[in-house]
């Protein structure tokens, strides 16, 4: 096997891991490392292709494209897992509930297919968290317990409070075994609500 040939082989399992990696969570130093791997794969596919076409010309073998057919290989595979990653984040959404701080974010989103996705953020880092849920009702139960020090529970609630304009808005509140919200924790406002 050729240099070139574990050249290609390291980085197309490397952008791999990457992109099925980044379902998980994403930072900018992530970012920084995608578009240098997929700028040094990109200029190696096209400098690859003209060799391999010039050697073509020369040699008339089919086998002088393996190279090209080995990156092709690692793009389709690539463009699949992000294709699945965006498909389950781009799943209609049952409901969503957010909570902002100053510098950092975190938000449920429940799809109608029975599977969420919790999202916790600080500044330019970002966390996802997968799982299922069933709901009752006002009453979601999730098959997690704990979710990056912020829902501290298996149990939400979709509860109205009064804010300080005196309307009724929607949040979604931790709560115990019992039905009682549990003080302290996070409340999640309801930004989203397709359960009509």
């Amino acid at each position: 096997m050729k240099n070139r040939h574990i050249i290609i082989i390291v980085l197309g399992f490397i952008i791999i891991w990457l992109t099925y990696m980044s379902k998980f969570g994403t930072n900018i130093i992530d970012a920084m490392f995608w578009g240098g791997f997929i700028f040094i794969g990109f200029i190696l596919f096209l400098v690859t292709f003209v060799r391999n076409i010039i050697r073509f010309i020369k040699e008339r073998r089919a086998q002088n494209f393996f190279t090209t057919y080995l990156i092709l290989a690692f793009a389709i595979i690539i463009c699949g897992i992000e294709y699945k990653n965006q498909y389950d984040f781009d799943k209609p959404s049952l409901l969503k509930g957010s909570c902002d701080g100053d510098i950092n974010r975190t938000s449920i989103d429940l799809k109608k297919d029975g599977t969420f996705i919790f999202e916790n953020s600080a500044t330019e880092i970002i966390d996802y968290m997968y799982g299922t849920y069933t709901i009752s009702e006002n009453k979601i139960t999730l098959d997690k317990t704990f979710l990056e020090n912020v829902i501290v529970t298996d149990k939400l609630e979709i509860r109205d409070k009064e804010d300080s304009e005196n309307t009724q808005t929607k949040f979604l509140y931790q709560i115990d075994e019992k039905g009682n919200i549990l003080s302290n924790e996070i409340e999640f406002r309801v930004i989203e609500d397709n359960r009509k």
